[in-house]
């Protein structure tokens, strides 16, 4: 796969600029207007206390006049700083820090009351104060994570965790409030690895992001997940949407394993020019689901391109922030905006049809699931760019195209009655690994006349090497609907899924009239259990295991009646007459024929999704009785 060439801002990333400022967005103008890194002299005395070198550094700990008697602490005592400030306003303590990278090891933790409201007293609050950590006691600061109330209500509207590597600041995770708001209550702590703010279990509206400093100018420069964004659109808790765009230095090539975690890497000048290299928009369509339901996204577009990291509004200040003040990422309510029109090289779309029991005993199911991230594209098969979270291989229908589009485009099809990207070549959906199930197989979806809209699907079993049902059509009744997510939220809850269980029933119906197909307990109990959508995937294998019992057992029927008339010498076959109805006897091999020929009709019925032709065949081959 050939890496797509930065875009510059001409041609369609021109035109991406010109959309936004149509929606009325305006890019930021002019310089820094924040304090760099080595410009905190021109700030309150905390921030004076937690000052860097222009560079990035640290002063090391062992110079501070009290250091010898913060080396001397033991576990879990405490020393009040007593400097030039209130003695309550900064405090040490000797603890076990279970963040440090070389496992929970005793450090120091420096604690600065930034709003002097004494909450040293009480071991420090998560909500103005700044918690410094020496991993090893060493002198040299590893972690700084910081709380920002603005308004003074004792909630923080922002926080960060910043990252020093030998002593020089490295990277930061920021959380922000959208303007007007406060961060989720459940923010909380200084001793945790940086990436667990997604382990935090946020909820309801968030901006997360990383940045990157550079040493050689000390600011900070978007890098990694750039901004995960998170939209509580209804107040229940749950975001409805995420948004994670993925920031990468434009010289890095981003289907490179190596470009995976490059913010965390030493400073390199190159770094500075960055580009936005992939999007994954993410949205909830059954929207009546709440905790107890255990809450999941329905579908994600990525978008792999490479534009310049220029966007409307990126750079937000914050005057309490300690240098540097200037962050840069997209801003929370401009990322949707955004992700509508994202020009992309290549596009996949991810639909969660049902759960992943292996990924749910590992973990990453219930990582991935949880409105805390999105439903992110498994880097197989086709890559899209850097990995962006944890994604699970089951049940999930993975569909691309490497057609570059600048806006999100589906499409209902009438045949397995399910929404699709438009313009997708290909899709795949593994089954398996819930409800008891082990693997069961595969659905594999073609474009073959490149119209924009499937017209060949192909059925695996586990046990198969070639397919066990294909159907190619001419005629894909589909048509285009919305991809605006209310939208599409309205179409499918109240349209596509009571459709679907509806036909499903029916036909389930008239197969286990004339055939009964056991079903094993986990799969019978999947039928009314989980989310509406897992209850339709539940029954759709349950009816296509059904229908391969169904064409199985025929099929024997027919071709054994078949085989064993050929193996007849002439002399011992009977008189017959034409059809079996006017000689001696009846024709058993005329019955199986016409079986044959009914269950090949069946097929082509079934795989086209015209249930009223399926089931109407199944009656045909009810009044055929059993074969003599």
């Amino acid at each position: 796969m050939k890496t797509p060439q930065p875009i510059p801002w001409t041609g369609v990333a021109a035109a991406f600029v010109a959309a936004l400022a149509l929606a009325g967005w305006a890019f930021a103008q002019g310089g820094p207007r924040g304090l760099r890194a080595g410009q905190e002299a021109g700030g309150p005395w905390w921030m004076r206390q937690t000052a860097l070198s222009p560079d990035g550094t640290f002063p090391s700990l062992k110079g501070r006049r009290w250091w010898r008697r913060a080396a001397a602490l033991r576990r879990g005592q405490t020393l009040v700083i007593a400097e030039r400030e209130p003695q309550s306003r900064m405090m040490l303590r000797r603890e076990v820090l279970k963040s440090d990278p070389a496992g929970a090891q005793e450090g120091l933790v420096w604690m600065i009351d930034d709003n002097a409201d004494g909450s040293l007293a009480e071991g420090g609050d998560r909500f103005d104060d700044c918690y410094l950590l020496d991993f090893g006691a060493d002198g040299k600061v590893d972690r700084l994570v910081d709380y920002i109330d603005g308004d003074g209500d004792r909630i923080p509207e922002e926080m960060e965790c910043r990252v020093f590597t030998a002593g020089r600041l490295n990277y930061a995770w920021f959380a922000v409030a959208p303007p007007g708001r406060d961060l989720p209550d459940d923010w909380r702590g200084y001793d945790f690895e940086p990436g667990a703010f997604f382990a935090a279990r946020s909820k309801g509206d968030v901006l997360i992001f990383i940045n990157k400093f550079d040493p050689e100018k000390g600011v900070w420069r978007p890098a990694g997940p750039c901004p995960s964004a998170f939209y509580d659109a209804d107040g229940d808790g749950w975001p409805e949407a995420a948004l994670r765009m993925t920031a990468l230095p434009l010289a890095f090539d981003p289907l490179d394993s190596a470009s995976e975690g490059a913010f965390s890497r030493p400073w390199e000048g190159r770094m500075a020019d960055v580009g936005a290299v992939s999007l994954v928009a993410s949205y909830m369509l059954e929207r009546g689901q709440k905790p107890e339901a255990a809450p999941h996204y329905d579908l994600s577009f990525t978008l792999f391109g490479r534009v310049q990291y220029d966007f409307p509004n990126m750079v937000h200040t914050n005057g309490r922030r300690r240098p540097p003040q200037e962050t840069v990422a997209v801003p929370w309510s401009g990322g949707q905006g955004i992700a509508a029109i994202f020009p992309a090289h290549e596009t996949g779309l991810s639909w969660r049809e049902g759960g992943d029991e292996e990924a749910l005993t590992s973990g990453s199911e219930t990582e991935g699931r949880l409105p805390d991230q999105g439903l992110f594209w498994l880097n197989e098969r086709r890559h899209l760019g850097p990995a962006a979270g944890p994604a699970t291989p089951w049940n999930v229908r993975r569909e691309w195209t490497g057609k570059p589009a600048s806006k999100r485009e589906l499409y209902y099809s009438e045949i397995d009655r399910r929404v699709h990207l438009f313009g997708a070549e290909e899709g795949w959906l593994p089954i398996g690994r819930f409800a008891g199930l082990g693997p069961l197989g595969e659905i594999r979806m073609f474009d073959t006349d490149k119209n924009g809209f499937f017209d060949r699907w192909e059925l695996f079993l586990a046990a198969s090497v070639r397919p066990v049902r294909i159907t190619q059509v001419r005629d894909e009744r589909a048509r285009m609907i919305s991809a605006e997510p209310a939208a599409l939220a309205e179409f499918y809850t109240k349209e596509v899924l009571p459709l679907a269980r509806s036909e499903n029933e029916r036909l389930l119906a008239a197969l286990n009239e004339l055939h009964p197909f056991d079903i094993p307990a986990g799969l019978k109990a999947a039928q009314t259990q989980g989310t509406e959508s897992e209850r339709r995937y539940a029954q759709d294998v349950l009816r296509e295991l059904a229908y391969q019992s169904f064409r199985d057992y025929f099929s024997t029927l027919a071709n054994q009646v078949l085989a064993g008339e050929r193996a007849k010498s002439p002399a011992r076959r009977p008189a017959q007459g034409r059809g079996g109805r006017s000689g001696v006897t009846a024709d058993p091999s005329a019955a199986a024929w016409k079986l044959a020929r009914l269950l090949d009709e069946l097929d082509i019925a079934y795989g086209q999704g015209d249930y009223d032709r399926a089931c109407g065949i199944i009656e045909e081959i009810r009044k055929l009785g059993p074969l003599a």
